[in-house]
């Protein structure tokens, strides 16, 4: 009976010591976007795809080489999406170098579009 006490004494502290996190992470879009904080990141690149930003687009193109392929896989569609489907061949499981020097030109791209 004790034993079973403990366990749900730790539970319910890891319980509510994730709850005070999410409580106490402040979200900043769009300057989340460059955060070192994966969950920061992905917050602000899931409101980025969701409004398709133009305004940030330039914020975003670094995160098609996030260390994460689902974050790039999100920013890599909301991007698409603002580019009227150009990518110039991007794919978010492109080798690290691959994904770079793509990213590169599709900024470029963007940013002479966009003027």
């Amino acid at each position: 009976m004790m034993r079973a006490m403990t366990r749900w004494a730790v539970w319910t502290a890891v319980a509510l010591g994730v709850a005070a996190c999410a409580v106490t992470t402040r979200y900043k879009y769009p300057e989340d976007l460059g955060s070192e904080n994966y969950l920061k990141r992905t917050y602000a690149a899931s409101q980025f795809a969701r409004e398709r930003d133009a305004a940030h687009a330039g914020e975003a193109f670094p995160l098609l080489n996030d260390e994460h392929i689902t974050l790039r896989a999100m920013v890599h569609r909301a991007l698409k999406d603002l580019s009227n489907g150009e990518d110039f061949g991007y794919r978010p499981d492109l080798e690290e170098a691959d994904r770079e020097r793509v990213a590169r030109r599709w900024q470029h791209w963007w940013d002479q579009e966009r003027g």
